[in-house]
């Protein structure tokens, strides 16, 4: 036996008889510390051991696995298929309606097809982009104003109530007419009228007379249109021509 082989023996006699004499000195610790060595190889062996294994599918075996795999993917291809189709030719849902919505209201229903010409005269300016010579602008015009020989009868272009009567800086007379369908008419420039808030007012009824311009023997009156707040060109309403009227020009 050779030195080394020696003192390999003798250091294992050593610690065996430390770990005796360690033993008798502390065995409640040291058996705890086996009893838990031993849970722990037990624990792992447990947890190592694989399952029951099944046995491998014959070649019949796995034919008929294929075989049922196939027939469960063809089924359920085929219900998708039918639920698709079911979708499509479904009915479509009814559409959906706004419960209360206002219509739109038809002038002609309850006017007249024209309105007639308020005042016999002349266009001086009409509806839409005019170029005021006196401030030297340019401005949009939402009416028009038609010139004449002062005193001359102002009439109501369309039926209605009197809505208000104002009386102007210049000492004359604003009057607004409603009719039917949220149309208001708006006479001013007038210089004197005879009818009242809230009285009544027949289509070609006289409502005042034309006041004069600067003292001279010519005024303007100013002639508006509005349906449901927005302004309309009369144009629009008044016809063609009539007798002692002309267009701007």
């Amino acid at each position: 036996m050779t030195d080394r082989l020696r003192n390999a023996y003798r250091a294992i006699g050593r610690l065996q008889r430390r770990a005796v004499a360690a033993v008798r000195r502390e065995p409640l610790i040291w058996s705890a510390a086996v009893l838990v060595a031993l849970i722990a190889v037990v624990t792992v062996l447990s947890n190592g051991q694989a399952g029951p294994v099944s046995p491998p599918l014959s070649p019949s075996g796995q034919l008929e696995q294929a075989r049922m795999l196939s027939s469960v993917r063809k089924s359920a291809v085929a219900q998708a298929l039918a639920n698709q189709a079911a979708q499509t030719h479904a009915a479509p849902p009814a559409p959906r309606t706004s419960v209360g919505a206002p219509a739109t209201p038809a002038l002609a229903t309850t006017l007249p097809a024209t309105a007639v010409w308020p005042l016999h005269g002349r266009v001086a300016m009409g509806y839409g982009w005019v170029f005021d010579p006196t401030g030297g602008y340019w401005f949009y015009h939402t009416g028009w104003e038609i010139e004449a020989k002062s005193g001359s009868a102002v009439r109501a272009a369309l039926p209605g109530s009197v809505e208000a009567v104002e009386r102007e800086a210049s000492g004359g007379f604003t009057v607004v007419v409603r009719s039917p369908q949220n149309v208001i008419a708006t006479y001013t420039g007038l210089a004197s009228t005879q009818i009242a808030v809230g009285s009544p007012v027949g289509q070609g009824e006289t409502i005042g007379s034309l006041q004069a311009a600067s003292g001279g023997n010519i005024g303007r009156l100013g002639f508006s249109i509005k349906r449901a707040g927005q302004p309309v060109n009369p144009a629009t309403m008044l016809p063609k021509t009539t007798a002692g009227a002309s267009r701007q020009g």
